[in-house]
């Protein structure tokens, strides 16, 4: 589970992103912003999300959080890590 925050302008935006945004559930909405919470496989799943939002026409930016208190299973918190470890060795910089 994480939660992202998603900023724009553009209200039509924001509602589309609304009805659009894969697995996820919509928690509240004001002028510049829209929060969702989202559940995802992978934490390269969360990047994929997170790269598409940001590539949107229209979006000032995007903030994922992660909660404290999500239930992760270890196993699955550690395929994470390696996933990034694996990542950011075969980042291009």
């Amino acid at each position: 589970m994480y939660e992202v925050h998603i900023y724009s302008d553009d209200t039509a935006l924001l509602s589309k992103l609304r009805e659009t945004l894969p697995r996820s559930v919509f928690l509240n909405q004001w002028e510049s912003a829209i929060i969702f919470s989202c559940w995802a496989d992978s934490i390269s799943e969360v990047y994929a999300v997170e790269k598409m939002l940001r590539s949107e026409p229209g979006v000032k930016d995007v903030v994922v959080k992660f909660h404290a208190k999500a239930i992760l299973s270890s196993s699955r918190l550690v395929a994470w890590v390696d996933e990034e470890m694996l990542r950011l060795k075969n980042k291009v910089i």
